[in-house]
């Protein structure tokens, strides 16, 4: 999962005294000015007991408060309280929990957290460090440090127990020293700042003036580091002092040293891994395979910027894997080096945690790794050939002859001047074909020819052996003073200074140059702490590299045979301040041989911008060579003084070394009184802190015992009092408390309205506190409750107010005895009570009356109205009683329970039985309100009747008034206009059946004739009468067809059967087809197939023949030229949608909404009988839960029929 860029994290690590500290930080933070931070709170707690943090925090502030859970994502603007006897830590942006180690206290660990912060949001985290015992979270703040964050710890005077805030500010590596109101304040403005700084922080001279400070004091040039990266750090240290200019922050700089270091620490950005980006390793390890293999005895490798040594340990390991796969055996010298001495000190502790290399390969730490004490150590064999030293890469010299270099995200800090420069020292320093490996944002782009590209996407680039070193100016690193900085905006422009020269100059230029090429070729240039600063022409032949850890001392290097002339020499040469030289024997020295001498001169060098104290050491061959006589006994007299002079050195030299170790013996003699000293003062304090450590643990155990059971019963009283307050808040009544003396312990605000009362009449007789209405004798009432220890009820009233005065006794309890103590009385306002009380009895006496109203009224209607609580008839009105014949009520209740005991069984579908869907008969019509709804009673006389029935709304719980209309006449109307209708369809029918029998009947007719004739012409033979037999025949079988369509479509449907909406249509279209034939008229036809319908087949076609044949008379009617219908069948919106339109010019508006009323015509009484549309309408809406709409449409009318599926 990846990280929001925007998200910042805010670690919190405390102790004892921290909760004050959070609380008063929190309770000062306005977190609605930046709602990208998270606050990660990691306190040392009881692993036994559950913490009530979140509880007492989540008081103070206004955003969520969350207990972590495993794997939990870190969300903004939350703040987060690690669970107890966890440790915690950040993977990426989820949250890790894991037991603790055992050996390790206290828990949760600090420093744990504050490691794995680091790592995973670098800058983009801040570390704080509250109140608390010890010194865990020191480490945390140094982690946060390094990785670019903030660090602050609380101010010493403001922590309840300053040790956790005074350790971590002994690290050197806290940002600022602040109250926890202060940070809050402050905390905000640092992670606010924007990633781009603020051009107001450029200022010509200004940043220079910082550098120039830096560089006095830790000797480190950051002029080519990238601008903006120094002024983020430098913008951020200036919030965090609250200076609000440069000019105030450079004055700050100035005055204070540890602020000048803080910087620094900040500049130094130390951020690593094991096998970061894993990927580029594995490539690694596939290119350098032959380099590792070859025939060289010696691999050498340079890890330039190796922060805390991850990544020099890593290809360590690489390089161990590859000669133990190829069974290879060479000596492996690894120079691991960084600007940081704290970075090179933790690297060379080779100590890491079980986070620090949980990613890693498996293979690597079985096979590379030892586990001491729950940490790893990477092995002794691979730790050999690491050395890491202290290396300024922009100043020092480079280490040269180097197979292997790696520099990865170091120069992505550079400019490309800087960049420039360090990769031309790489490519020198590399031997032919040596191989360069660099970060995945960094490349070789500004020198690319002096590389070849092995593995572009690992940055993985080897020298090209073909190409010349550059120019040693290249190289050669040059002070900011010969240089001139401008800066437009945020850029930073470099002009190079001239440099005059005048003739003198330029001569001792040439003398210089000219003697270092003929007489010091060879020499070593060292600093005034010996550290080997620059190595000249072939003088590797007189050093060795020695293995293991090293510096650059000049004295690590030297060959042994010269090691204590040279010391020697060095020594003199400073106290002198003159040039030394001696003559050194060199070779073998065997019976007959010849001995060699080498000229050593040593001399200070003058003091210049570049050097301070340095000495110049000069190796130069002697061409002398002495033979060493064979016979002992003989011995030339050059020779004897050779043996004198170098007797005489050795005795200067034996001299210098006693002078040495008589200084070094007083010192240690010295620094060892002092010692022991020292000693016996921490036996004698430790012998006392272990007897006081013994009573205070003893102490402490006790102290906790008690602490417990404290805890308990103050929860308990807390919880109580909680609940006291809490139900003296909610009280809506007045109520007061009296001891037996009737003073007053306390009262609800309520109490108000009953007494003149406030918090200055507590301890008060309630006698002496007035009253707002009369209470009558209130001492006497509460003495005879104390008395009889029962409780007693008054009704009290005056000026309208009603109240119910009950008197408690106040009961408690002692060791188990119920002991009564005073009295509880309570006031409860009973008016609104009283007045509905007279409200009832009047609303009681109106409804009385206005139930006769109803039930007159009801009585007065034709519909026989009952009600019901949908299981049994309450009541029912007189047309109710005269239908079935009873004389009242009561009687009929005596026979029937409920009014569908008398409901007849019928197929209709709107039928109402006893029970419908599962659900009573008045419940399916409150559930279907909006369907019409239908029952069949027989009266007294036996006589069915049909009853469309209506529900009201209740008209209170379980009470419903249902009314029931008789429909009987109106069905017997509905049915005879069924019959008219299809009596007018048949009509029409048989006069499609006239027009589709004339054509056969016609050809009867002509066939009848021709036998006729040829019978009377005696010309009939028999084929002309089996030709007339088969063609009457035929002519006869289509006549009956007509015959048998014409009594199908007239037969009722029974029930619902599926059909092809596409059949219906076309065995209507035959019915009329000969008489739109015959009027001329266009028949359109289009039919979606696979429509199907579960209806009433013939009721639809009835429906299809009353539309086409008004279709057709009106267009016959309008005289239409070019008269069409069309009909379509179609799927709209999942409906089965049937549309007929015609051009015969549309109905009149004024007429459109009259069509479907019953007995409505538009043609001539004779012709027409009104009820064709309104039976197409009931038949469709009706009796096949359809819709059909006629409306006017592009010039003619369009009827639509919608079936919804």
């Amino acid at each position: 999962m990846k990280k929001k860029d925007n998200l910042r994290v805010v670690g919190i690590g405390a102790s004892a005294g921290g909760y004050e500290a959070m609380q008063e930080f929190f309770s000062h933070l306005d977190t609605s000015k930046n709602k990208q931070i998270a606050y990660v709170i990691t306190q040392h707690l009881d692993p036994a007991r559950p913490t009530m943090l979140l509880d007492l925090l989540s008081r103070d502030v206004d955003i969520p408060m969350v207990m972590i859970e495993d794997h939990m994502p870190v969300e903004p603007n939350r703040i987060y309280i690690c669970p107890p006897n966890n440790n915690l830590m950040m993977k990426e942006n989820l949250f890790k929990l894991s037991p603790p180690l055992k050996k390790q206290y206290p828990k949760p660990s600090v420093s744990i957290f504050f490691t794995s912060l680091a790592k995973a949001f670098e800058s983009r985290c801040l570390g704080i460090i509250f109140s608390g015992t010890g010194s865990d979270g020191s480490e945390g703040i140094q982690a946060i440090k390094n990785a670019g964050g903030i660090t602050i710890a609380q101010d010493e005077k403001s922590a309840k127990y300053p040790s956790m805030p005074t350790a971590a500010i002994r690290t050197g590596d806290v940002d600022a020293i602040l109250t926890p109101k202060e940070m809050a304040e402050d905390i905000l403005k640092i992670l606010t700042l924007p990633d781009v700084p603020h051009e107001s922080i450029v200022n010509v001279g200004s940043i220079d003036t910082i550098y120039d400070l830096l560089i006095e004091k830790f000797d480190v040039d950051f002029t080519d580091y990238k601008l903006g990266t120094i002024q983020r750090r430098i913008e951020r240290r200036m919030v965090v002092n609250r200076s609000s200019t440069l000019q105030e922050y450079i004055a700050l700089l100035k005055t204070s040293s540890n602020e000048l270091t803080l910087l620094y620490k900040d500049l130094l950005i130390i951020v690593t891994s094991f096998f970061r980006d894993k990927s580029y390793f594995e490539s690694l390890e596939k290119s350098i395979v032959s380099l590792v293999t070859s025939n060289e005895k010696r691999i050498r490798v340079w890890v330039a910027g190796c922060a805390t040594g991850e990544e020099a340990y890593s290809i360590a390991m690489v390089i161990h894997k590859i000669l133990d796969e190829y069974n290879v055996k060479k000596n492996i010298q690894i120079f691991a080096t960084d600007i940081s001495e704290q970075a090179i000190d933790t690297a060379r502790n080779n100590s890491f945690s079980k986070e620090d290399v949980e990613h890693i390969d498996s293979f690597f730490i079985e096979n590379y790794f030892d586990v001491k004490d729950d940490r790893y150590e990477v092995s002794k064999r691979v730790r050999e050939s690491l050395i890491f030293s202290v290396h300024d890469l922009v100043k020092d010299p480079p280490f040269l002859s180097v197979d292997l270099i790696s520099c990865r995200n170091l120069l992505i800090y550079f400019n490309t001047r800087l960049q420039t420069r360090i990769i031309s020292i790489f490519h020198h320093s590399l031997k032919n074909s040596g191989m360069l490996f660099l970060g995945k944002s960094e490349a070789v782009t500004t020198l690319k020819d002096l590389y070849i590209t092995v593995d572009n996407q690992a940055k993985i680039f080897k020298k090209d052996a073909n190409t010349k070193d550059l120019n040693v100016n290249n190289l050669a690193y040059y002070p900011k003073r010969y240089s001139k900085r401008v800066y437009t905006g945020n850029q930073e422009i470099i002009i190079e200074a001239e440099k005059k020269i005048d003739k003198d100059v330029a001569i001792e230029n040439s003398m210089a140059a000219s003697m270092k090429e003929k007489l010091f070729k060879d020499y070593l240039i060292i600093d005034r702490n010996d550290a080997i600063t620059y190595i000249g022409g072939n003088a590797r032949q007189y050093i060795d590299f020695p293995t293991g850890n090293f510096n650059l001392d000049v004295f690590s290097f030297i060959k042994d045979d010269m090691r204590l002339d040279i010391r020697v020499l060095i020594s003199k040469a400073r106290k002198s301040y003159t040039s030394l030289n001696k003559r050194l024997k060199v070779g073998a020295v065997e019976k007959g041989e010849k001995i060699k001498y080498i000229n050593i001169i040593v001399f200070p060098l003058q003091n210049n911008d570049f050097l301070s104290d340095s000495v110049a050491i000069i190796f130069m061959e002697s061409s002398d060579e002495v033979l060493v006589a064979k016979d002992d006994k003989v011995m030339t007299s050059d020779y004897a003084r050779e043996l004198e002079t170098e007797l005489m050195l050795i005795k200067e030299q034996l001299q210098v070394t006693i002078e040495e170790l008589e200084t070094t013996n007083e010192e240690l003699q010295s620094t060892n009184e002092e010692l022991q000293s020292s000693n016996e003062e921490l036996q004698s304090t430790n012998e006392e802190l272990e007897t006081s450590n013994e009573e205070l643990q003893s102490s402490n155990e006790e102290l906790i015992t008690v602490n417990e059971e404290l805890e308990s019963k103050s929860a308990l009283l807390r919880e109580s009092n909680s609940d006291f307050e809490n139900v003296f808040r909610v009280l809506d009544f007045g109520m007061v408390i009296v001891d037996n003396d009737l003073k007053i312990k306390s009262f609800t605000q309520e109490a108000k309205s009953i007494f003149e009362i406030t918090n200055a009449n507590i301890n008060e007789l309630i006698t002496t506190v007035g009253t707002k209405i009369d209470l009558g004798n209130i001492r006497k009432s509460i003495f005879d409750v104390i008395d009889k220890k029962e409780k007693s009820v008054f009704e009290k009233a005056n000026k309208g107010k009603h109240y119910n005065m009950t008197i408690y006794p106040y009961v408690s309890k002692d060791r188990g005895e119920r002991v009564y103590n005073g009295a509880i009385l309570t006031f409860i306002d009973i008016t609104q009570s009283k007045l509905s009380q007279q409200k009832l009895l009047e609303s009681k006496q109106m409804l009385q009356e206005e139930k006769d109203r109803v039930t007159n009224i009801l009585d007065e209607q034709e519909t026989i109205t009952i009600l019901t609580d949908g299981k049994r008839i309450t009541s029912g009105n007189k047309q109710f009683l005269t239908l079935l014949g009873f004389d009242s009520f009561e009687h009929f209740l005596e026979k029937y329970n409920c009014i569908c005991d008398l409901f007849k069984e019928k197929k209709n579908a709107k039928h109402l039985k006893e029970k419908m869907d599962g659900l009573l008969w008045i419940e399916h019509i409150n559930k279907y309100e909006n369907e019409s709804h239908e029952v069949y009673i027989d009266d007294k006389n036996g006589v069915e009747h049909i009853f469309v029935v209506k529900a009201s709304k209740k008209i209170y719980k379980d009470a419903q008034v249902v009314t029931f209309t008789d429909i009987t006449i109106l069905r017997e109307h509905e049915r005879m206009l069924q019959q008219q209708s299809k009596m007018a369809s048949m009509g029409e029918m048989i006069g499609n059946i006239a027009h589709q029998w004339r054509q056969p009947l016609n050809a009867l007719s002509a066939s009848v004739y021709l036998v006729s004739s040829k019978s009377g012409n005696d010309t009939l033979d028999k084929k002309d009468i089996e030709v007339f037999s088969e063609k009457s025949n035929k002519l006869i079988q289509k006549m009956s067809a007509t015959i048998n369509d014409f009594k199908n479509f007239f037969r009722a449907d029974k029930e619902k059967l599926a059909f092809k909406v596409e059949d219906a249509i076309k065995e209507c279209v035959d019915f009329v087809k000969s008489s739109y034939i015959s009027n001329n008229i266009e028949f359109i036809v289009k039919c979606d197939e696979g429509l199907v319908l579960e209806s009433y087949k013939n009721e639809l076609m009835q429906v299809f023949l009353i539309l086409l044949n008004n279709a057709k008379d009106a267009l016959v009617e309008n005289h239409i030229k070019n008269p069409k219908v069309e009909i379509v069948s179609q799927k709209v919106d999942n409906d089965i949608t049937i549309t007929i339109q015609d051009n015969a010019g549309g109905i009149s508006q004024e007429i459109v909404n009259k069509i479907f009323e019953p007995y409505f015509t538009t043609k001539f009484q004779s012709d027409g009988t009104g009820i064709g549309l309104y039976m197409a309408k009931m038949i469709i809406e009706e009796s096949m839960s359809g819709h059909l709409t006629l409306e006017n449409h592009a010039k003619g009318a369009l009827a639509t029929i919608r079936f919804g599926t």
